[in-house]
């Protein structure tokens, strides 16, 4: 019978096989690469929950007994998921998922107690992960605005999903009716409809020049509201 030790050790000395360089994989055959796949993720199966059952210990010895800190505390760390954070190189919430699994995998749990603890974790995941991600879509926005050698200005942005989905009504209000959209039953509107329908620019174009125009009413407000006190010009 092997061991948790013999499945390690053969997975990752399959994987090692495999090569070490990507020009080494690439002269792979098909069948070979296919078949690559299944020790790296068997490698990776054991070596997570060794992982994991690592985090758990680490926990357990970053408990405060008394007349001593935890193992946490001594290395300068508020909770042993910070400390995991650290040594991993990983994210807070891989952290914390490490340590909660590590915690549901000791044999001293039962069927029921485990499950509780699967529902708990769950919550607390999707409440940190909806935090984590709303914080990294915010993050991660921009607008860079730059000119090519030709003389054109290229755009080129990222926004958060609120924003983003304020910015796509916008341009979609603008090209509705281009898009087959709402038709209007008030004549002014649906002669405005039946304009931008014949017009001989493209929808990119209409969205382009409808973008510029927002520019401009926006350079017209009061002065400082929106440019920090000094109007745009060309």
């Amino acid at each position: 019978m092997t061991t948790t030790a013999d499945d390690l050790r053969q997975a990752t000395d399959a994987v090692a096989l495999l090569g070490s360089v990507f020009a080494e994989n690439k002269a792979l055959a098909d069948a070979e690469v296919l078949a690559g796949q299944r020790p790296i993720a068997a490698a990776r199966r054991l070596l997570d929950t060794r992982s994991a059952r690592m985090a758990a210990t680490i926990a357990r010895r970053s408990r405060l007994e008394p007349g001593h800190s935890g193992l946490a505390a001594q290395q300068g760390f508020l909770s042993p998921q910070a400390l995991i954070q650290k040594v991993t190189g990983s994210t807070k919430n891989d952290a914390f998922k490490l340590v909660a699994v590590g915690s549901m995998m000791a044999s001293t749990l039962n069927a029921d107690h485990v499950f509780k603890l699967a529902r708990r974790m769950r919550d607390r995941l999707d409440e940190a992960g909806i935090a984590a991600r709303e914080k990294q879509a915010y993050d991660d926005r921009f607008l860079k605005v730059y000119r090519l050698g030709n003389g054109k200005v290229r755009l080129n942005g990222l926004f958060a999903p609120e924003d983003g989905e304020f910015v796509l009504s916008v341009f979609d209000s603008v090209t509705d009716p281009r898009r087959g959209g709402v038709r209007f039953v008030d004549k002014e509107k649906a002669a405005w409809a039946k304009r931008l329908q014949d017009d001989s620019r493209s929808t990119d174009q209409i969205a382009a020049d409808a973008f510029v125009q927002l520019l401009k009413i926006a350079g017209e407000a009061d002065q400082g509201r929106v440019f920090g006190g000094r109007r745009p010009s060309v």
